[in-house]
């Protein structure tokens, strides 16, 4: 892997750690792989949010800095409202 990032909320005890691998030539996302520490929420945003950036050939970086805790949260199906900042770890 060529990149990797970790954040956390220390509020509410929730951590993620990323790898992606991207194509230099392309500048998609070609792989990538995760370890969220959290509840539930926490951890399907992290694994929807890695689906989103593999699927159909990788997303292009300029795309993956864009995403949103919206976009996550519309591609999960949506959460319940008390579990929408478990969304925003990835973003």
């Amino acid at each position: 892997f060529n990149g990797t990032g970790r954040v956390g909320s220390p509020a509410c005890g929730d951590e993620m750690v990323m790898w992606v691998q991207i194509d230099p030539k392309t500048e998609r996302i070609i792989d990538c792989r995760w370890r969220t520490f959290g509840c539930g929420s926490a951890i399907a945003s992290t694994s929807v949010l890695t689906e989103m950036l593999i699927e159909k050939g990788g997303m292009e970086i300029n795309d993956a800095i864009k995403l949103r805790p919206q976009d996550i949260l519309a591609h999960l199906g949506g959460l319940p409202d008390r579990k929408v900042h478990c969304s925003v770890l990835g973003d």
